[in-house]
């Protein structure tokens, strides 16, 4: 008997976990992750997703060699996770140019020189690229012990944020023509997270809403002023700590899930809202 109890208990659990607001019941879900548990070292893509065009306008450093003080040499530091190559400071991670993955998690990033853009540090590379500091495991929030200042870095811009619109998901006709199907459903109800990722095909990446948005802000990749563009997903602090997310269909419009499936037309009025970002290309 004491068998018995302890099984049922067990699938009681699992099922409260299924049935979390906004969470995922998707095939061979873990338990939820911890908020430390977000940034690991070669474990998961970091920052990259489809086709984000740029929209700040930082200038791009001055790096010739007289302006580098020479007799410091280049240092190489772990990345903490995958990053992609920017051809400028202060750009978006797919920013035209950009070379994707262009340091894996783990790899040894070669810095050349440090510059601030704003209040962040970024990093120059012996291979010409600019890559965000926080990524970087240099030992330091600050400039790096030992290495040298590039010279002439360009300030302003908006990083992330903007006020235009980005290129669409690649696989935004597809998902958008997912959730359109499912309007007015009733069988999504507490399940946003599995919607939007249902709707690119997979399940079970992330445990709910909010951690789906905690994965995505610590890699860099929220947007907050700019257009949501079609496919990419939306996310809200909501009433709960599950969060909500919903999938951009563009043109400031969303599709999500409630007691039915409904069309959003304002969600960038919620106060509510944290932004937007792609979900990862090789969900």
């Amino acid at each position: 008997m004491k068998t018995i109890n302890v099984v049922a208990a067990a699938i009681a659990a699992a099922s409260v976990l299924t049935l979390s607001a906004c969470g995922s019941s998707g095939d061979g879900l873990a338990a939820a992750p911890e908020a430390t548990e977000i940034i690991t070292s070669g474990a998961v893509m970091a920052e990259n997703a489809p086709g984000n065009a740029a929209t700040d306008d930082a200038e791009e450093a001055a790096l010739d060699g007289d302006e580098i003080n020479s007799a410091i040499g280049p240092k190489s530091f772990p990345a903490k996770v995958a990053i992609n190559g920017r051809k400028k400071i202060g750009q978006d991670a797919n920013a035209p140019g950009h070379k994707y993955d262009a340091y894996k998690a783990g790899q040894m990033v070669p810095v050349k020189c440090q510059a601030k853009h704003g209040s962040e540090v970024w990093d120059y590379t012996t291979d010409g690229w600019w890559v965000p500091d926080k990524y970087v495991k240099t030992g330091t929030d600050g400039f790096a012990p030992g290495v040298a200042r590039c010279a002439g870095s360009g300030g302003g811009g908006n990083g992330g944020g903007g006020g235009g619109s980005a290129a669409a998901d690649p696989r935004a006709k597809e998902a958008i023509a997912f959730a359109r199907a499912r309007l007015g459903a009733t069988d999504w109800n507490n399940q946003c997270e599995l919607f939007v990722e249902r709707s690119v095909g997979t399940s079970g990446k992330q445990y709910s809403a909010m951690t789906h948005y905690e994965w995505q802000k610590a890699r860099g990749r929220i947007h907050t002023g700019s257009v949501p563009p079609a496919g990419s997903v939306v996310f809200f602090r909501s009433t709960t700590k599950w969060g909500h997310v919903m999938l951009s269909i563009g043109d400031n419009k969303a599709i999500s899930t409630g007691p039915k499936v409904y069309q959003d037309n304002h969600f960038r009025n919620r106060s509510d809202y944290l932004g937007w970002a792609y979900m990862p290309s090789d969900w």
